[in-house]
């Protein structure tokens, strides 16, 4: 539990393993690279490497978090835009 200040917001993180448990760890690692830098543009061909999913799942699950308005996205044919929605606004 010494990593939980890296966690995102428990509210959102409970929402995301009752309702779409999936995307969970796709949540949390997204979540961490936001701790890093405030903009998440993943490439598509990176997706395989970076996350061990295929884009398509990785896609279905951005889906799912974005249902729960907790991540908004844009996507391209090579990239997906990732903005997370403010603590704030829950």
């Amino acid at each position: 539990m010494n990593d939980y200040q890296d966690f995102p917001p428990l509210f959102n993180f409970k929402r995301v393993l009752h309702t779409c448990p999936e995307a969970a760890f796709l949540f949390i690692t997204l979540w961490k690279i936001h701790l890093k830098k405030k903009s998440l543009s993943i490439k598509r061909k990176e997706i395989k490497k970076r996350f061990l999913i295929s884009p398509t799942l990785f896609r279905n699950n951005l889906l799912a978090l974005s249902r729960q308005d907790i991540l908004s996205f844009e996507e391209s044919n090579d990239f997906f835009d990732i903005d997370f929605v403010s603590t704030d606004d829950v």
